[in-house]
């Protein structure tokens, strides 16, 4: 029970009557629409009865009766925005919560929500990305969507497309779309095939060599004469993008430079550049990579150097090394399953024995961090004593985590984005609305 069910009557006559009838536990009368669980109760009873009109005898249908008993919600995936939250429950359906300027949020308005609320439309979502003020998901049947703004055509790359989508707006007729990532105006996403398109603003070059204007852009890479056009991941940061190679497992970035975020230089252009050893080496095989404000990390497994590693700007620590802006090893971290880059902090899952913990560093400002120490450069463990983290997502200013198949949320709650009422590094469950 994720949400009020939808009844329909099972009368075929033209003429039938349906009588619903709602009560609690204990058979206390509740009200049908919209209907809710009320406080403290985990249970209603839901009676359904069609009779014939205008018949006599009377003729009706056998009572139908439904029980609905609370199960908390178990959810699967996380992503943040700037300011707004979305996740995927185990039974696919989307929910997204925060600032809904622009519709952002999927629900068909632009009304800011304090808590989860249902993405419009049907089917089973898969994955899901939330960008600077735009959302991207993908269906469990290969078909792309984006809502929220559209100005820079992050959203819809057509030139006749509206400005901004409250709802779910499919993206092209294709259906074999695997992966998409949302940056802060621009959306890159994988097919079957492990072809990269980009769309959005290119301003910073962000969408590869050769964009093609008002439409969606293959990324083709030209290594030295050789063209690498097959990619296995992809990550959108605020205006630079990183993606692995399908061929070599190689992590190359492009877009914006200046704080070496694309491979730790400063100099140079927003040509696609590899990242550099070990995350660009024939010998090393990246498996993540991550894209944020100004900074990006990957994880490398090898035989001798496996290992988290992150470049470009160190404005509050959140490399995690003391090198800035250079690839260097992030020490505390070697067996880094997810790694999640904000603005200017950076989060990892390490699964320790069986269990995963989750780390954060860099700012620490209105508790992003989820503990207590200031901005710091060392991975430190979120608060909670969890240890059964399974997803974390860096937004803005600030994350949400899965642990024991529960949402959690932390940092800035400027415009609901941490989906409860509370604010500030304690992890908290955000508020369900279905709850008892």
């Amino acid at each position: 029970f994720s949400h009020p069910p939808e009844l329909t009557s099972f009368c075929t006559r033209e003429d039938c009557e349906l009588t619903i009838t709602c009560t609690d536990a204990e058979g206390g009368e509740l009200p049908c629409e919209d209907l809710v669980f009320p406080e403290g109760e985990a249970s209603v009873n839901i009676a359904l009865t069609a009779c014939a009109a205008d018949l006599e005898p009377e003729h009706c249908l056998a009572e139908q009766t439904y029980n609905f008993s609370f199960v908390p919600p178990t959810w699967t995936q996380v992503a943040t925005g700037a300011a707004h939250s979305c996740g995927i429950l185990d039974d696919g359906t989307l929910w997204c919560w925060g600032n809904n300027g622009s519709g952002r949020l999927g629900d068909g308005s632009t009304t800011q929500r304090n808590q989860p609320t249902r993405v419009a439309g049907d089917g089973v979502w898969i994955q899901v990305s939330a960008g600077g003020q735009h959302t991207c998901g993908i269906k469990e049947d290969g078909s792309l969507w984006c809502w929220g703004q559209n100005n820079e055509n992050q959203v819809d790359s057509d030139a006749a497309a509206e400005n901004a989508y409250n709802e779910p707006h499919q993206v092209s007729d294709a259906t074999n779309w695997i992966e998409v990532a949302t940056g802060g105006t621009h959306t890159c996403a994988l097919n079957t095939e492990n072809e990269l398109y980009c769309w959005g603003r290119d301003l910073e070059g962000q969408l590869g060599p050769d964009p093609v204007t008002n439409g969606r852009t293959q990324v083709e890479i030209d290594d030295g004469g050789t063209t690498i056009d097959t990619f296995v991941a992809v990550a959108a940061g605020d205006a630079h993008t990183c993606a692995v190679t399908a061929v070599g497992a190689n992590g190359w970035c492009w877009g914006s430079f200046s704080s070496g975020q694309l491979n730790g230089g400063t100099s140079g252009d927003s040509s696609p550049r590899p990242v550099g050893i070990p995350v660009s080496d024939e010998n090393y095989t990246t498996t993540t990579i991550a894209a944020g404000g100004a900074h990006s990390c990957a994880f490398v497994s090898a035989n001798q150097i496996s290992g988290m590693r992150c470049w470009g700007s160190d404005s509050a620590g959140q490399l995690g090394h003391d090198d800035p802006p250079f690839v260097r090893n992030v020490s505390v971290l070697s067996s880094v399953d997810v790694i999640t880059t904000g603005t200017e902090h950076t989060c990892a899952i390490q699964q320790e024995g069986v269990n995963g913990v989750a780390y954060c560093w860099g700012r620490a400002d209105n508790g992003r961090l989820g503990h207590n120490e200031n901005a710091t450069t060392v991975p430190t463990a979120v608060s909670g004593g969890f240890t059964d983290w399974t997803a974390i997502s860096a937004g803005e200013e600030h994350t949400c985590g899965i642990a024991d198949d529960t949402m959690h949320c932390w940092g800035r709650n400027n415009t609901g984005q941490l989906g409860h009422s509370g604010s500030g590094a304690t992890p908290t469950p955000i508020a369900w609305p279905y709850t008892p």
